[in-house]
């Protein structure tokens, strides 16, 4: 039996996705995870977000200014996004990792 989700309080990752892609402030909650060190499950939460977007420039090359070059991030490949805080410092989030989005917990559905 199908049910409706969205009279339970609750969003989907997919709605969350586009409400961020939208341009409108949000609030987040996630799990951090770093398998490199071997850290995390803390759980991070920020008011007044933004997705970062990039510059028009940032669709040219990468210019080679020091003699190494730039990596993309490939965030859509990677399952990350990045947000621009109230404060304008920037985190990178997995999606995967996304528990709660603008007071609402969120389901994989």
């Amino acid at each position: 039996m199908l049910c409706d989700i969205s009279s339970m309080g609750v969003i989907k990752l997919s709605e969350a996705l586009k409400e961020m892609q939208s341009g409108n402030l949000f609030s987040i909650r996630y799990v951090t995870a770093d398998k490199s060190r071997n850290s995390g499950g803390d759980i991070k939460e920020y008011d007044g977000c933004r997705l970062s977007r990039r510059a028009a420039s940032d669709t040219e090359a990468p210019v080679f200014t020091t003699g190494n070059p730039t990596k993309r991030p490939n965030h859509y490949r990677n399952r990350t996004r990045n947000i621009v805080l109230a404060n304008s410092d920037v985190r990178k989030v997995n999606v995967w990792l996304i528990i709660g989005f603008n007071g609402k917990p969120v389901i994989l559905y």
